[in-house]
Parts: C-alpha cells; structure tokens; sequence
C-alpha cells in the first residue's frame, strides 16, 4: 500500500465535484421497477444478511424515502433525455419521470434498500426517489480511458457504486477483491486511489490490524496467488476473513491450506463442469446453503436441498436445465462441501496437527520452511505426496468431522 499525496487527491475529489455539479439533472420519483443494478462480484458474494436487517428496520420504523442521503443514483444517456425518459409536466414538488415501457434505469447505489424495499412496500406504492445524472454517450463506458473526460466518468461512476451509507460495513470479502483488483494483482490497471479508498475502508475501525494483515499475506505470493483463484466464484466470498490471514502464513502449512482451497475450486468446478463462466454465477445464499452437506450419504441433507432447489433459492442465477444438470452431479459429491467459510473453522483442527508437526524437526536459523517441506527432509520421504492424494485424504478427514 502506498499512501496518496494530498494534492493528487485533492485534483479528483474537485473533478469529481465538479462533475456531480455539472451533470445532476434533478430528483424524481420513479416505480421501483424501472430500477436495475449491476450483477457483479458484490451482488453475488452477498448472502442476503444485510437485506434482511434492512427489511427488519423498515418494519420497526417505516421506509424513508424522502431524505437525500437514501436516494438512488441513476445514469440516463443524455441522448435518451426528454425522449425516452422526461419528467412529468406539474406532478408537484418532486416530479415523476415518464419513460418508455421497456425503459430501465441504470442505478449504483443502494441495491440492499431497494431490495428491502420491494418486499415491504405494497404494490400499489413501490416508488422511490432517485438522483439523475445526464452522461454524453461516449462517457457511459468505465473501462475506456483515452481521455480525461471519460476517466472522470469512470470514476464518477465508480464513487458512486462503492459507497455504503445504508449497509453494515463492507464485508471483508468484498474488501479483498477490491484491493487486489485496484492494486493490479487481478490484471487490471492499478488505480492508487481507489485502491487507498479500500485500505482505508479495511481500517476504518480504531485499533484494527486487519491493513497489517493483509500487507503481509500479499508477500507470501504462494498463498496469495492460490486465495484469488477462488474469485471467480463471487458466492465463496462471504466466509472471508482477513483478520485470520497472519495466522495462516504463522503456520507454515502451505501445502495442506493450498490443497484446502484446491479442493474447493475443484467441487464448485465440478458441478459447473469446469465452465468459468457459470462458476462467476453462484451466488452467496447458494453456497451457504451447500456447505457442510454429503448429499451422497445423508438424505436429510439431500431432501433438504431438494426443496430449496424446487422452489428457486438453489442456484437461481442458472436456467432450469443447467440447474438439473447441476444437481445430478450435487448428488455423487460423498464428502462435505468446503467453501471458504468452513475453511476458517476447520483452520483450528490444522493448528492442533501443526503444533505437534512442528516438534519433530528444527527451523533453520536463515529463512523459513514449511512443516511439509521439515518433515519431508527429516525422514527422507522417497515419494513425494500428490495433490490428488491429499485430497482423497481431506475429503475422507472432512467426513469423519
């Protein structure tokens, strides 16, 4: 991490300013369903936690709506304003927008609300209030930088789809992939900025070491590189914990952490049939409900998510026959499903092995090994244990847990 130099940030934060100013239209109120969101990596790690803490709010104080900081950011093309989209003529003081049926509004904030929302409000009152800003067309697209105008696009867009004001704090998850994608660990282009906005986030509590942690799990390039094979499966995410990241690189157990991880990209692999882009569609509630289960030996395990999948809450992000398909294959997995949530609780019963594993050779004086590598050249093992092995092997120790 790398601290930015006041004035740089000062230069973005008056374009950034001016950019709002000059290109806020108005607020209007708009029917809910003309309201659609990215489906990116935060949507699909979410497990719906915060969604229903919303929903819990909303019953105990009603739905506020009116007040600014609860409003919805929108983009409208400017060449679609006044013609597919125009505010209603004398609807009072916070006018309605009129918009062509098949119309909808791009929106980057306040996803959880909006969904908290619609299942509260009644259906003859699902409206809600949004902030438009006109953009040229050629500034619409975030990932084109060939000038300043459309890179302040960009980043007009991006501060509006990484704020928090009606969430609990980002989750750690959520953290981690965006610090490793504006750091250029995910080859993307570094962006300073936005990555510092990140690491700041992550120590925003007084006393936090998690900045720290991290820091030093992102030099143990092993480790590391093998923790971000698992994003492209955005529904893992919500069992990360950054704060358990120093104990794992203190515990020189690489190679059976590595095999953990490897074992859980190959069952997520295995249902998807190896197709990376269907592994970017599971989602966090999917995930949580399939951790922990052997639906091959336990049929309470297999019935319960039987009707979990009948009625939609198992994979939803994928059409019926991919879903069939899906649980054909979910039905000869013979060992509990790991995801990155049961690996920071099964994390303890490696501490109990690496204690004892530990006492049987002596670190060198220079440099680290791991207990693998201590044990190994203890007693001169010939062969050495394979992947594969060690996974038949945690698979089997999963079951017996």
């Amino acid at each position: 991490m790398s601290f930015s130099r006041q004035s740089e940030v000062e230069h973005w934060e008056r374009k950034l300013y001016d950019y709002r100013e000059s290109h806020f239209e108005l607020s209007a109120r708009v029917h809910i369903s003309h309201l659609v969101f990215e489906s990116g990596f935060r949507r699909r790690m979410d497990g719906r936690q915060n969604i229903r803490r919303l929903t819990q709010l909303m019953k105990m104080q009603g739905c506020q709506r009116l007040m600014r900081d609860n409003h919805v950011p929108v983009i409208v093309p400017r060449a679609h304003w006044q013609d597919r989209v125009r505010p209603r003529s004398g609807s009072g003081i916070i006018p309605s927008l009129d918009m062509e049926l098949d119309y909808r509004l791009c929106a980057y904030d306040h996803e959880n609300l909006i969904t908290a929302a619609r299942n509260f409000l009644g259906l003859d009152d699902q409206w809600w209030i949004v902030d438009v800003y006109l953009t040229d067309n050629e500034e619409v697209s975030p990932d084109d930088h060939r000038n300043e105008a459309e890179s302040i696009c960009h980043k007009f867009i991006q501060s509006l789809k990484e704020r928090y004001p009606n969430d609990n704090r980002p989750p750690d998850g959520l953290i981690y992939e965006r610090i490793n994608r504006y750091e250029g660990y995910l080859d993307t282009p570094r962006d300073p900025l936005a990555a510092n906005n990140w690491w700041a986030v992550l120590e925003a509590l007084a006393g936090s070491k998690k900045g720290r942690y991290l820091t030093q799990f992102f030099k143990h390039e092993t480790l590391h590189q093998k923790l971000n094979s698992l994003l492209v499966i955005p529904g893992l995410w919500g069992g990360m914990r950054i704060g358990l990241l120093h104990k794992l690189t203190a515990m020189h157990c690489d190679e059976p952490i590595a095999c953990y991880w490897e074992l859980t990209s190959t069952t997520f692999s295995r249902l998807v049939r190896g197709r990376d882009e269907l592994l970017l569609l599971i989602d966090g509630v999917t995930v949580e409900l399939l951790q922990s289960r052997v639906h091959k030996v336990s049929s309470k395990d297999l019935n319960s998510l039987q009707v979990e999948l009948e009625e939609g809450r198992l994979f939803p992000n994928f059409s019926e026959g991919t879903r069939q398909d899906i649980w054909a294959r979910l039905k000869e997995i013979d060992y509990p499903i790991p995801t990155l949530k049961t690996f920071f609780k099964d994390r303890l019963y490696l501490e109990v092995a690496q204690s004892v594993m530990k006492r049987l050779f002596v670190q060198p004086r220079r440099g680290k090994i791991t207990i693998d590598q201590g044990v190994y050249g203890k007693y001169d093992t010939p062969v050495p244990v394979s992947m594969a092995l060690r996974q038949e092997w945690l698979g089997s120790d999963l079951l017996e847990f």
